[in-house]
Formats: C-alpha cells, structure tokens, sequence
C-alpha cells in the first residue's frame, strides 16, 4: 500500500503530538511509526487505520494520491458519511481484507455491518431533507420559488 511517510508526520505534528504519543494512542510500535514517517515501511492496513483513528482522519488521507483515489472509488461509505461523523467525533475503520467495520467513538468502538453504515448514510440525507423542509414551511413567507 502506497502510504506517506510525511503524511503522517505532517498531521502527527498539526496534532501536536510525538512519536511516542501517537504510538500509545494508536497501539503501533514508536519505532515502527518512525520507520514509516521515513519510509523505510509501509504499514499494514490495520496499522494504517489504527494510525488514522489515533490522528482523527479517515484512512485515505494518510495514502498517496492513487492509492486513496482507488480507495474512495472501491469504498461503500461515502466520504460526505465520513465528514458527519468526524463532525461529531466519530469515524469509520475498516480491514476489507476481514470484511471487519467499525465506528470509533471518542470512548471506544463498535463494530458495525455494511449494511449498518449504509442506513446510517440514508438516515443522516433524510433527517436533512426533513428539517430543511420543516425550515422552508416555517419561513413560508421568506421563501422565493424559482
């Protein structure tokens, strides 16, 4: 898997966080983490996802640009799921290899269907599209039709 070394250490640093701290909130190995911001290695997916759940960003932002473009188009969630979810905290992870889904919480994690993460894609587009209609209903006067 083609990963960024420097990817890695750019949102590490943002986070304000160093090597030995990334390495106790993710669960990967200090020096394995430094072999990767060197790219001396790359990093088995779980490596990656535990490295991305550690640093509050989806999986593809720590890929280089065709392995996170091959990622998106193969991914079942959506990245716009991806965005409400870190607006409330939380992210997916996933091994496709093992066919293991997961929604990390800022107090644990919980695993999770396919199908699970599609209902919760849909409920999230409904439940918008319900309040933006009872907005326009409420300003019915304010509204201008086209």
């Amino acid at each position: 898997m083609g990963i960024s070394g420097d990817k890695i250490k750019k949102f590490r640093i943002n986070r304000g966080l160093t090597q030995r701290q990334l390495s106790e909130k993710s669960g990967v190995i200090e020096t394995t983490i430094r072999k990767y911001e060197l790219g001396k290695q790359n990093p088995k997916t779980e490596n990656l996802q535990k490295i991305a759940t550690a640093l509050g960003v989806p999986i593809y932002a720590l890929m280089d640009e065709p392995e996170a473009t091959a990622f998106l188009k193969n991914c079942f969630w959506t990245v716009d799921l991806e965005e409400k979810l870190k607006q409330v905290g939380c992210s997916v992870g996933a091994i496709e290899a093992e066919g293991y889904l997961w929604i990390n919480y800022p107090d644990g994690t919980l695993e999770v269907t396919e199908e699970e993460l599609k209902e919760l894609h849909e409920s999230t587009e409904s439940f918008i599209k319900f309040k933006l209609d009872a907005l326009k209903h409420k300003h019915a006067n304010n509204f201008r039709p086209n």
